[in-house]
């Protein structure tokens, strides 16, 4: 595998299957990194608290699932098409810092 800002993606000659890996880490200054980018298809996004317990959402896909700082959160998330996809926390307190943007890119 590779890890480029973030994104995991499988090396050549690796199974189309595998997809892609993005690895996300939250706290209270917000998502590192804040902006990702994925291919169409599907995505396994492994989400890391910094310190005490977060969300990761993404509204336009229905996605919301909480992540405990002591132990990571896993999602597969399938992007039928292209564009730009919010996701934020979703905790109560959370601030408008604590959002991000999947850019899903186009098929070639």
């Amino acid at each position: 595998m590779v890890v480029l800002s973030g994104i995991t993606a499988p090396l050549a000659g690796a199974t189309e299957r595998q997809g892609y890996t993005v690895r996300v880490r939250v706290g209270a200054s917000g998502f590192e990194p804040r902006r990702v980018a994925t291919p169409l298809g599907a995505v396994h996004f492994v989400v890391t608290a910094r310190e005490g317990d977060h969300c990761f959402a993404i509204p336009t896909l229905d996605v919301e699932k909480r992540v405990r700082a002591s132990r990571p959160l896993e999602v597969d998330v399938f992007f039928e098409k292209a564009g730009e996809f919010p996701f934020l926390c979703c905790v109560h307190g959370s601030g408008s810092s604590e959002t991000g943007v999947i850019v899903v890119a186009p098929a070639r």
